[in-house]
């Protein structure tokens, strides 16, 4: 089954949050395969699914604010034939990480689970996910861990994922002129695509991560161990060192360390490295 964005017109470059495009893509899959149902913790109209909801009651549950349940139901739909998604805040879905171990884990089960509004994204604490610029001209043909590279370099490999894809991608045009950077965007970081990172790695032998996640336990750490048990290079980390404040999200991502000033001093700081 490949994903598209075929019902959301989406341009290079433009502002869209993420929220805006989950709910038609999910519809459109949906429509493909009538296995597949949604199940909330009472979150649907933050991904842009209560109009589908309500379309196709019977495949759509509201859990209510209830994450446990919600694995557990998916869990049961997906013993039973059904292809589940079961949606929620990223931030909530910690509470039910044991019924995701025991309930769906164990169990071998086919269930997607969306953490939505993840990292600052949702600095403001409203109900909208901060809008964030589209990475691609044409949707393309994303391969479980296999990363793209979007842009050609040769004196620093820049990893990103999220929404920093696209902001370094941004960013590199007003650095084009000083340092010649390798964009790699590491979409999926469990599996991570060893290969491509170690070729590019290879060539620029510096690496500089850059993610709205915790410093530790994401694309940094994982990258970190691949270099170090299979080509030691410089390495520099950009990430959240401590836990965030509210605010606007593009102001944040400065207070917080993630933004345009901290992933550039990462850059000089990794090209001071011999």
């Amino acid at each position: 089954m490949s994903i598209t964005a075929s019902e959301v017109d989406l341009k290079a470059g433009e502002l869209v949050a993420i929220r805006q495009a989950f709910g038609p893509t999910f519809a459109e899959l949906a429509a493909s395969d009538p296995r597949l149902v949604a199940v909330t913790a009472d979150l649907g109209g933050s991904v842009n699914l209560a109009t589908w909801g309500h379309d196709n009651p019977k495949r759509y549950f509201n859990c209510g604010v209830a994450e446990c349940d919600m694995i557990g139901i998916a869990a049961g739909l997906a013993m039973t034939g059904w292809l589940p998604f079961a949606i929620t805040f990223g931030s909530f879905l910690g509470r039910a990480m044991d019924h995701v171990r025991q309930s769906i884990g164990h169990n071998r089960l086919k269930v997607n689970v969306v953490g939505s509004h993840g990292g600052i994204s949702n600095g403001k604490d409203g109900p909208s996910r901060e809008p964030t610029p589209v990475v691609y001209k044409e949707s393309p043909a994303f391969e479980i861990g296999k990363a793209n590279v979007l842009a050609e370099g040769s004196d620093v490999t820049l990893l990103a994922c999220g929404p920093h894809v696209a902001y370094c991608s941004l960013w590199l045009d007003a650095w084009s002129t000083d340092v010649s950077v390798e964009l790699i965007d590491c979409h999926t970081v469990k599996p991570l695509d060893e290969q491509t990172i170690l070729r590019s790695a290879e060539k620029t032998g510096r690496v500089v991560t850059v993610e709205d996640h915790y410093i530790s336990g994401g694309l940094g750490s994982a990258v970190a161990e691949l270099l170090s048990e299979h080509r030691p290079t410089v390495l520099r980390r950009v990430g959240l060192r401590s836990y965030a404040t509210s605010g606007p999200y593009y102001e944040l991502l400065d207070h917080v360390g993630i933004g345009e000033d901290a992933v550039r001093a990462a850059v000089e700081d990794a090209l001071k490295q011999s």
